[in-house]
């Protein structure tokens, strides 16, 4: 494996940030993705909550047990969609499916570790300015999920702050912009 890079999940569209993961992965990157509580889902609430509902839904009618399965929280949600990106039927596809980790928040380990923003997947720069959007932390409680973010709230009471450094580098935007093969 390559490098290991932590990317910031706050405000990306949540389809854009998995596909520009897939991506790094076949370079051989393994990556760490922090804050997917603050991942965008672009649409009114209205709509977004009732295209997760039919998802949430659906059943076999044989055995209801055999999925598919609904994932209510945030990591859990942006890990299956990457996985649905990658071919299953690829042995170094499901190797590469390892190499990322996701966090619902920042842990403790990767504080002071340099931040990746991905411009071609962040909500300003993609979304109109009057588009609407629904981040993962208003929707999911609805379905379940129970935001545990007490363990991490000293960190910002301590006033830790980390550097963010942008995807605008010619080298790093060249690194998705490649193809592969």
């Amino acid at each position: 494996m390559k490098k290991t890079i932590v990317i910031d999940g706050r405000n990306q569209l949540i389809g854009r940030l998995a596909s520009n993961i897939v991506i790094l992965l076949k370079k051989g990157y393994t990556l760490k993705v922090i804050r997917c509580k603050d991942l965008v889902f672009s649409g009114r609430y209205e709509h977004v909550y009732n295209r997760i509902l039919k998802k949430k839904n659906l059943k076999t009618r044989t055995n209801p047990n055999k999925g598919p399965y609904f994932f209510s929280n945030p990591s859990s949600l942006l890990k299956k969609i990457v996985k649905g990106m990658l071919n299953k039927l690829n042995k170094s596809h499901t190797l590469l499916f390892k190499s990322v980790e996701c966090f619902n928040d920042t842990p403790n380990r990767y504080i002071y570790n340099y931040k990746l923003f991905l411009k071609n997947s962040h909500k300003n720069y993609k979304l109109k300015p009057d588009s609407k959007f629904t981040k993962l932390y208003e929707i999911l409680p609805k379905f379940g999920w129970q935001d545990r973010s007490s363990c991490t709230e000293s960190n910002s009471k301590n006033g830790i702050r980390s550097t963010i450094y942008s995807f605008n580098s010619k080298k790093l935007n060249n690194l998705i912009s490649q193809k592969y093969y």
